[in-house]
């Protein structure tokens, strides 16, 4: 039987390291053999293009370039690492996937939403998460989270940039149903408590 595939989205801010952390935690509580990653990353080569895509540069990163560099990233991880592990029964759990790059270079950088799923189409196929949990928290929270830390090149985007990634966000999780939306702006304690009730009621209902 194929693995389940769990994935933790939103904007910078939003809490996805913490949560995922928790999650991979939870899932071994109960006995599921979890294999968790990240996106950009996940493997050597995955690595270094995830390097290259958030380094600061003088030189001007265009978009579809950007856009390449993430799913070429991407096609290395889930052909060496995502999709092995769930057909070997193991439960998948990603901080980030397709959806990041719909939300960032579609809504925020106005590429193609399209071409962005024709090209996650091409990488991934019709393999898409069987839940995503869209932590939401409005842009003001989450540039405050980040304030003081050392930002990588996307992060440094504005406040605009967020908002119309934010939005894009919203608009996938009202289309797609398996995104459950989490309002983040509550404390770690209460978000991890909603995304639990509902993974017992979806997808460990039965296991």
């Amino acid at each position: 039987m194929r693995g389940k595939f769990i994935t933790v989205e939103g904007i910078d801010g939003a809490g996805k390291s913490s949560v995922t952390f928790a999650l991979h935690s939870y899932l071994t509580s109960c006995g599921i053999d979890v294999f968790t990653t990240r996106e950009p990353g996940g493997t050597e080569l995955a690595e270094e293009l995830r390097e290259a895509t958030l380094k600061h540069r003088k030189e001007k990163v265009l978009p579809i370039t950007e856009v390449l560099m993430l799913f070429a990233g991407r096609a290395q991880l889930f052909n060496e690492r995502i999709r092995p592990e769930l057909e070997r029964g193991t439960w998948v759990l990603s901080d980030r996937f397709s959806d990041s790059t719909i939300a960032y270079q579609g809504g925020g950088h106005g590429v193609s939403t399209k071409f962005l799923f024709d090209v996650a189409n091409q990488v991934h196929g019709d393999l898409w998460p069987d839940r995503t949990y869209l932590l939401d928290v409005p842009i003001e929270e989450g540039l405050k989270r980040k304030s003081g830390l050392q930002l990588d090149r996307i992060e440094i985007q504005d406040a605009d940039f967020f908002q119309r990634t934010r939005d894009e966000y919203l608009r996938m999780a009202r289309k797609f149903e398996r995104i459950t939306l989490i309002d983040s702006s509550r404390s770690l304690d209460v978000v991890l408590k909603d995304i639990y009730a509902d993974l017992e009621t979806s997808l460990l209902s039965n296991v």
